[in-house]
């Protein structure tokens, strides 16, 4: 931001004086230094709220199923309290998914990378991998074929042949959690939805 020169005062680029420009002195090769100077400065300071490594890792192992309840709870908490730079609420912006967040940086994990998340709820994360629109159920089969030993239940199943729902929720089992590999053609056209969904009983208060 340049704050213009007043008397007795120096003008200023992003807090580094300049010498006042009455000052006949000052020559071309001076001021070319001073703004090189500026220039490098400015290439090194941090980006305002900038998306913290860590808060990344953190995602990555939210949606890979790796956090323990503690880190979980912290975790949201945060959240709640808006305190993890670089992840906002996706409601309102154009395209958004339902319930979805967008991450300042890519979030990696499970052998691909987004920048879009849906928290389905407190215990449950997943990642927003885009897929061809129409083509959402043969994505999502394929990437079940990868992972292996995903399943969907009886209940899932006869939605899609009796309720004319165009979606699929395969799932696999953990220790406490589910990997979860969900699609709904009508809320999340054009995407798949990979994470982790934490069993509410292993995760005491967060409710």
């Amino acid at each position: 931001m340049i704050e213009p020169a007043g008397r007795g005062r120096t003008a200023q680029l992003s807090g580094i004086p300049l010498p006042n420009q009455t000052d006949k002195t000052m020559t071309s090769s001076r001021l070319a230094l001073y703004v090189a100077i500026t220039l490098a400065t400015m290439s090194v300071l941090p980006a305002a709220h900038a998306q913290s490594a860590a808060d990344q890792r953190t995602i990555s192992d939210f949606l890979e199923c790796k956090l323990s309840e503690k880190q979980i709870t912290r975790f949201m908490d945060r959240i709640d309290n808006n305190a993890v730079s670089g992840l906002s609420r996706q409601a309102g912006k154009s395209g958004a998914i339902t319930l979805g967040w967008e991450a300042q940086k890519p979030v990696r994990a499970w052998g691909t990378k987004s920048t879009v998340v849906a928290m389905l709820s407190p215990h449950e994360m997943l990642m927003a991998i885009p897929a061809p629109k129409g083509g959402e159920l043969d994505m999502a089969k394929q990437w079940a074929e990868r992972i292996g030993g995903m399943r969907e239940d009886a209940g899932v199943v006869s939605m899609r042949e009796h309720m004319n729902w165009h979606g699929a929720d395969y799932r696999k089992a953990g220790s406490g959690h589910e990997t979860r590999l969900l699609v709904d053609q009508k809320e999340t056209p054009g995407w798949i939805l990979l994470g982790c969904h934490y069993q509410e009983a292993t995760l005491g208060g967060l409710q």
